[in-house]
């Protein structure tokens, strides 16, 4: 679709709630393998904070979004899933989070940095709303982990997903 990308036209800018329906249509393409159609819109409306989201943007086009929600992490991880001790697990349940909900990029946009663009923007963002930590949950079939350990710890796992979180 783009010949050669110019990086330095990449914006990142707030979700706006105009622009939701077509983040949810993307995210549909991520999550299919999961959830239906319609149990994907019920979870991401439910679960992202307009306020803390945010898209990537190239000449008028959205390529990228970062969903987050003002969620903490779980109180009810099972001590067995734990990854680190149980009294670090108690500490980060007494903090303040977010969690990262979903993150996707087009797929002509990945390895052009936009999800690392995305990513340090939600730094700004929990800076801004005093947030202590930022979370995700991640589908162990998503083969991912190796990419969000090189900037969280992996805390927790389960049949179905990894948890990681970053403390700031």
């Amino acid at each position: 679709m783009w010949e050669e990308i110019d990086k330095s036209a990449i914006l990142i800018e707030p979700l706006f709630l105009q622009k939701m329906e077509h983040v949810l249509n993307m995210a549909i393409t991520i999550f299919r393998n999961h959830m239906s159609e319609a149990e994907i819109k019920e979870y991401l409306i439910a679960q992202t904070d307009f306020n803390l989201s945010s898209i990537a943007v190239y000449h008028g086009e959205i390529i990228g979004f970062y969903l987050i929600g003002d969620n903490h992490v779980p109180a009810d991880l099972p001590i067995d899933n734990l990854l680190i001790p149980e009294n670090e697990y108690k500490r980060i349940l007494a903090l303040n989070g977010m969690e990262g909900v979903v993150l996707g990029v087009l797929p002509d946009f990945r390895k052009e940095g936009v999800g690392k663009m995305l990513i340090s923007n939600s730094y700004a963002i929990a800076e801004k709303f005093h947030k202590d930590y930022i979370w995700g949950q991640h589908y162990i079939t998503f083969n991912n982990l190796p990419e969000w350990e090189k900037m969280r710890t992996h805390f927790a796992s389960d049949d179905e997903v990894h948890y990681t979180i970053k403390i700031f």
